[in-house]
């Protein structure tokens, strides 16, 4: 999986502006992981495996 540091720059700054404490907020967070996973399936799996994979101090490898 690749990424296009621009993309990951503007998708940071928006999740910023998202309030998580309402409903609306929580929504909008589905929202855009859904429209992530329909244009990249597995990303978020992908992303998620990579951050476990750093918690416990292992580097990702890119495949």
């Amino acid at each position: 999986m690749t990424t296009d540091p621009a993309k990951a720059a503007l998708l940071m700054k928006l999740i910023e502006g998202i309030e998580i404490d309402s409903a609306d907020g929580r929504a909008g967070v589905r929202a855009i992981l859904r429209e992530i996973e329909a244009a990249a399936p597995g990303s978020i799996e992908m992303m998620a495996a990579n951050l476990e994979m750093r918690r416990l101090g292992i580097t990702p490898t890119a495949h």
